[in-house]
């Protein structure tokens, strides 16, 4: 691997370094993420953000993907990485069990070019009432949010390169 090669893939893992951007939606005395869900997590930027959730103190990681040999790899790094498996069950609705009917507290999309809208829209409703997005994903086609229902649960959409 080249020094070019090298450095282009610590890009893609800072990249995701965004969950810094959304590391204090919790007011009070833990200015830390509680609930990420990281949006295709067995990425190379989902990789990174999964970490970087994690070393931010993130007290559970859901982490989705297509490729279950991987999504079981990535759960034996920590026991606090919670795998999802895409197109089994809705992700909002498992994060929404596993957090009480809260929701997560951000959502990290990671996603690739080919990734179906659905899915992001899908992460985005496993956002808690006041929960943040943010989008480094090549999502390539448009992604549709209801206004009013987003803006009820005072949610919030970023992007970030």
């Amino acid at each position: 691997m080249t020094k070019m090669m090298r450095a282009a893939r610590l890009h893609e893992i800072g990249g995701s370094f965004t969950v810094d951007e959304i590391s204090q939606p919790n007011p009070g005395p833990l200015d830390v993420l509680v609930r990420v869900l990281i949006d295709g997590g067995t990425g190379t930027l989902g990789l990174g953000g999964v970490i970087s959730a994690l070393a931010m103190g993130a007290s559970k990681v859901f982490a989705t993907g297509r490729n279950t040999e991987l999504l079981a790899k990535l759960g034996k790094i920590d026991p606090r990485i919670m795998p999802i498996e895409l197109g089994k069950r809705p992700t909002s609705e498992i994060v929404m069990e596993e957090a009480d009917g809260f929701g997560c507290d951000a959502m990290v999309q990671c996603l690739g070019p080919n990734a179906p809208v659905e899915t992001v829209v899908d992460s985005i409703n496993a956002l808690r009432r006041g929960g943040r997005a943010v989008n480094v994903g090549g999502v390539a086609n448009p992604i549709p949010i209801e206004p009013f229902p987003f803006m009820c649960l005072q949610k919030s959409f970023i992007g970030s390169l």
